[in-house]
């Protein structure tokens, strides 16, 4: 059983939205640095939302000169074999995005069994490539804007 329901009181139905919004991107929970009945206390806690694996990947995607075929594709399969395992972390993390949790991840792709046609197999060589080539550019991207703001 869940815990009990939470509610928050708003004025007016713009604030009610903002603040729906806000739970959506939190995964359902309380938005970071948002205090019940008092709102956003620390104005930098709601911006750390942006830096959510979940976010950064789909705006990641979403920027770059594909199609919207190619665009959609990418994006489920972020949802379907990345977003579980890395979504709540932050993209800057070097420890989250080392060596050994990116490798742990592709051992727990290569067990995970893919619908092909009316079969049931292995995922292949291939699609495992891709994904961990979708993986790689996401955070090249967060390397390249962290090396940018250096300059």
């Amino acid at each position: 059983m869940c815990g009990p329901l939470s509610t928050e009181r708003f004025d007016d139905e713009d604030s009610a939205k903002v603040f729906r919004d806000a739970v959506d991107e939190a995964g359902q929970h309380w938005p970071p640095g948002w205090v019940k009945g008092k709102g956003y206390i620390d104005p930098a806690a709601a911006d750390q939302l942006r830096y959510r694996f979940d976010c950064w990947a789909v705006e990641s995607v979403e920027n770059r000169t594909a199609s919207k075929r190619y665009e959609q594709q990418r994006i489920r399969a972020l949802e379907m074999y990345m977003l579980p395992t890395f979504g709540n972390c932050d993209i800057r993390s070097a420890e989250l995005f080392s060596k050994a949790t990116v490798g742990a991840w592709v051992n727990k792709m290569l067990k995970t069994k893919v619908k092909r046609g009316s079969k049931i197999k292995g995922m292949s060589p291939e699609t495992l490539r891709g994904l961990h080539g979708l993986l790689s550019s996401v955070l090249r991207t967060t390397a390249s804007r962290r090396w940018a703001r250096t300059i």
